[in-house]
């Protein structure tokens, strides 16, 4: 499901600092390079090195 902005739960949760669902959406399949409207994945959209961090160990791009 996406938003109108083609936004994802994982581009919610990444944007706004959400760890531990960011962790439980990946583990339930979340697409981790999922591009917005606007061309933007979970990982532009992290806002600190820790989040970034979880991203690019799970695979992100």
């Amino acid at each position: 499901m996406r938003t109108l902005f083609q936004w994802t739960a994982l581009h919610w949760a990444v944007g706004n600092g959400h760890a531990n669902i960011v962790q439980l959406l990946l583990d339930y399949g979340a697409d981790i390079n999922a591009i917005s409207d606007t061309g933007s994945t979970p990982l532009d959209m992290a806002r600190n090195d820790m989040m970034k961090g979880i991203l690019r160990q799970r695979g992100a791009r």
